[in-house]
């Protein structure tokens, strides 16, 4: 079983961070807009504070988020503690996935998007179209990451998870 919630976790986690870090990226390395430089250098700042400093704080944020429950009918209970969700959703934005993505849609040539413009694509056909399918490398490169961080947490899932039937293998391994 905890084999199984591990899998499940860093598989949700994985796909969920591709999608959304890939966006955020895009739009700030290839969209032009106001206050994209300062967004970008909070991202980058981000980076230097210790995610043990964030524990806390997140711990408390999720203990007070209402949870919906379709289990036994429609119920909405207080905290997200000693669910899947405590799991998967805090860890999916990365500012260090962000700022790896950005750095390669930099390295794109800028006449891609120009290309597709001119032949009519939408900013979100230019991204699913062109710039996904020749950014293989650093898709590889975050799924693994993100796999290996999701996979090895330890300290999280002790201060959320109680119940033994969602516990990973790193906290079942303990017990």
């Amino acid at each position: 079983r905890y084999l199984l919630n591990s899998v499940i976790i860093s598989a949700i986690t994985i796909l969920l961070s591709i999608i959304i870090n890939s966006l955020a990226a895009y739009a700030l390395s290839r969209l032009k807009w106001p206050g994209q430089k300062l967004i970008l250098a909070i991202i980058i700042a981000t980076l230097i504070i210790p995610g043990q400093a964030t524990l806390m704080p997140l711990l408390l944020l999720v203990a007070n988020l209402p949870s919906i429950s379709f289990a036994e009918g429609f119920t909405i209970t207080k905290g997200w503690l000693d669910t899947y969700h405590v799991m998967i959703v805090p860890f999916v934005a990365s500012a260090f996935s962000i700022f790896l993505f950005y750095q390669f849609f930099l390295e794109l040539p800028k006449d891609l998007d120009e290309a597709a413009m001119v032949d009519g694509a939408t900013r979100f056909q230019i991204f699913y179209k062109i710039i996904v399918p020749i950014s293989g490398p650093v898709f590889a490169t975050v799924a693994i990451l993100t796999f290996i961080a999701s996979w090895n947490t330890f300290l999280w899932p002790i201060m959320t998870i109680q119940s033994d039937e969602l516990r990973p293998v790193m906290v079942g391994l303990q017990f």
